[in-house]
C-alpha cells in the first residue's frame, strides 16, 4: 500500500492553506495557496508570487484556480485577475476581462475549463467569459450575475447546484430556481462548492465548521449517487487526475 505524502511549509510549500491543485501532463504538481503559486517537480518547489514592480509576475498572491488547456498551457486564476504562464520564461501574461480596466485592480477568477481546443470558459467576478486561446480575446457570455462558487463546467455546458433538490444547466434553469438562489443569504451561498470530474459528474461540497460533506450528481443519468461522504476537513478545491482520481485541497 502506497504511503500518503503530506506537503507543508516544512517541505517547501509557500503556505499551508491550499486553495487549488493541478497535476499537469508533464508530471508537474501545481499548488495554489493564499500566498503564491507553487510548482513541484518531484524534488523541490518553485514559488511564484506577485511583484508590484514586475508586470510579468502573477497578478496576485492569492490563487483561486489552476487549469491546463488541451495545448498544455497553464492558466492561473487569482483573487485579482487571470494569468497565462509562460513555461520558457517562467513569467506570466495577464488577461483582462476589460481592457479599459488594465491599470485597475482586477476581479477574482474562480473557475476555468475547456470548451474545445481553441476556447476556454472562465468565471470572473459575477460574469462568465469565453476566452480564445490563440488570440487571448475574451468575450462576456451572460447578462445577469452568476454566483461563482455554485457553478461547474461539464463538456462546455454550465451547471448550477445549490442543494440536492436544485440542479440544472444554465440553458434549462427556470425562473423559480433562480429566485430561490437570490433569496439565500451570502453566508449560505459561500457554504457550497461545485466541481466536475472527467465522467461528467458534479461533486457538490457542503462546508461545515471542521468537515466537508460531498455529494455526487451524474449529469448524464440526471441523478444523485445514493450516499454522500464526509471529509474531516474544510475543502478549498477539488481537482481530478487523468485517471479521474480526486485531489482535494483543504485548509491547513
Amino acid at each position: 500500500q502506497e504511503a500518503i505524502r503530506f506537503f507543508t511549509v516544512k517541505q517547501g510549500l509557500s503556505q499551508n492553506s491550499v486553495t487549488s491543485i493541478l497535476r499537469s501532463k508533464d508530471g508537474m504538481l501545481w499548488v495554489g495557496t493564499q500566498d503564491g503559486l507553487n510548482r513541484f517537480d518531484g524534488y523541490s518547489f518553485t514559488h511564484y508570487r506577485h511583484d508590484a514592480d514586475d508586470s510579468h509576475s502573477i497578478s496576485d498572491q492569492y490563487i483561486t484556480a489552476i487549469h491546463e488547456d488541451k495545448q498544455g498551457n497553464i492558466w492561473v486564476g487569482t483573487r485579482h485577475g487571470l494569468n497565462l504562464f509562460n513555461k520558457k520564461s517562467g513569467s506570466f501574461t495577464r488577461v483582462y476581462a476589460d481592457e479599459k480596466s488594465r491599470n485597475k485592480v482586477q476581479s477574482q477568477t474562480q473557475s476555468i475549463a475547456n470548451i474545445d481546443d481553441k476556447f476556454l470558459l472562465a468565471s470572473i467576478a459575477t460574469n462568465l467569459y469565453k476566452l480564445s486561446i490563440p488570440t487571448e480575446k475574451i468575450t462576456q457570455l451572460n447578462k445577469g450575475d452568476i454566483d461563482q462558487d455554485n457553478i461547474a463546467f461539464v463538456q462546455a455546458r454550465i451547471w448550477h447546484v445549490w442543494d440536492r433538490e436544485h440542479v440544472c444547466n444554465i440553458e434549462n434553469c427556470t425562473t423559480p430556481n433562480h429566485q430561490k438562489v437570490k433569496k439565500r443569504t451570502d453566508a449560505e451561498l459561500l457554504m457550497d462548492l461545485v466541481y466536475a470530474d472527467h465522467d461528467a459528474r458534479l461533486w457538490y461540497v457542503q462546508l461545515q465548521e471542521s468537515k466537508s460533506i460531498v455529494s455526487i450528481y451524474d449529469t448524464r443519468l440526471k441523478r444523485w449517487e445514493t450516499r454522500s461522504f464526509v471529509i474531516p476537513a474544510r475543502i478549498n478545491h477539488i481537482s481530478f487526475a487523468r485517471d479521474n482520481r480526486p485531489w482535494m485541497a483543504t485548509e491547513d
